[in-house]
């Protein structure tokens, strides 16, 4: 892994020859792939966090246990990362994800809690709302609470009931 991961990080020829060992590798299943992803995401060199990103939207995670450890990473400073990071996220757990990102709302950083906000605005599951009225009525940074407000109203109004008993 170490060895990938140095060939990943190059500036010349390598880089490119350790990307497609490690598409084959992946889907050969043929090597720990969130393993991978992780070792990738702890690189100082940001092109590599962009791979990583990149290729951990083709995980195929059943069992969730990938979505805590990359949940980990999130907090990279580089944006583009952290977005793919999400998109993977999403895409790959859907509300099984929300958990881990109710969480973020109780993060020491306005960032990180503006960020859960806007994730779980996106996952729409309606299991997030008490979470997120909760910070919107308590937390200190008005930027953070406003995310809230926007992520509870992206979910909308319910579809009209059509048996008025049940209503």
């Amino acid at each position: 892994m170490p060895v990938l991961v140095e060939a990943l990080g190059a500036s010349n020829s390598r880089a490119a020859g350790g990307g497609r060992a490690a598409a084959r590798l992946f889907r050969a299943g043929t090597i720990d792939s969130t393993r991978l992803v992780i070792w990738l995401l702890r690189s100082t060199d940001v092109n590599v966090r962009r791979m990583a990103a990149d290729l951990a939207r083709s995980i195929k995670d059943p069992s969730g246990d990938v979505w805590l450890k990359l949940c980990s990473h999130i907090r990279d400073q580089d944006w583009w990362v952290r977005e793919r990071i999400v998109d993977a996220l999403v895409e790959l757990g859907g509300p099984q994800v929300t958990r881990h990102f109710v969480r973020f709302l109780a993060d020491r950083s306005a960032v990180i809690r503006r960020f859960g906000a806007d994730v779980l605005a996106r996952l729409r599951d309606t299991s997030s709302i008490s979470a997120l009225l909760q910070t919107a009525l308590a937390d200190r940074d008005w930027w953070v609470a406003e995310r809230c407000v926007e992520g509870v109203a992206s979910f909308g109004d319910p579809p009209p009931c059509r048996i008025s008993s049940r209503c």
